[in-house]
Formats: C-alpha cells, structure tokens, sequence
C-alpha cells in the first residue's frame, strides 16, 4: 500500500486499486474504488517516486511505472517495464522503495 500525496490509498492487489473516500465519512464504499492500472502478475510491491510523478508496481519478475499526477485515479498511458527477468523462486513478492537520492531498491 502507499499514499498519495492528496490522500489516496494505492493497493496492488492483482491490480492497481485507488481507494478513496469522496463523502468524507471515514470509509471506502464499493463506489470509491477505482482500478488504476493493471499489468501481468502484480502481486505486492508498490510505491511512488519521490517527487509523485510515476507509481510502480511489482510482479514476480518484473517492476512496471506509470505517470502520475496528482489525483490522478486511471493511468493515462500504458505501464513501462522497469526491471525485468528477475529470477523466479524464492518468495516471488517484490517489495519496492527508493531511498533519499530517489534509487529504486527492489527485494529478491
């Protein structure tokens, strides 16, 4: 899961899922979810660049983004692969985070 700068939870969940509360009643209704994106086999790891400008999001082998702007609910693009052929095996989610000088680390 991770934040949005304007209050937005992102979940990869299979797919990219926005999750927002629109009345302000303190809880997400069936009708404030939105499918953001969706490539092959997410299954875990996501997080936003530093400055907010791209979301990734992870499968087994593969680390996929798509532009983001603020408040943005549906990707206006197609994802772009990041890193791909990462080896199967093991514990197959990948857990994502950039780090103060914005680098992308990526568990295996």
């Amino acid at each position: 899961m991770a934040f949005a700068p304007n209050g937005d939870l992102f979940v990869n969940n299979g797919s990219l899922t926005v999750l927002h509360d629109d009345d302000g009643n303190g809880a997400v209704s069936d009708g404030e979810r939105t499918r953001f994106a969706t490539a092959s086999g997410l299954n875990h790891g996501i997080a936003f660049s530093r400055d907010f400008t791209y979301v990734y999001a992870s499968s087994a082998t593969t680390v996929y983004r798509w532009a983001y702007s603020s408040g943005a609910r549906q990707a206006s693009g197609s994802a772009q692969v990041v890193v791909a052929n990462i080896p199967n095996g093991g514990h197959v989610t990948r857990t994502l985070a950039f780090d103060s000088k914005g680098r992308l680390y990526v568990s295996v």
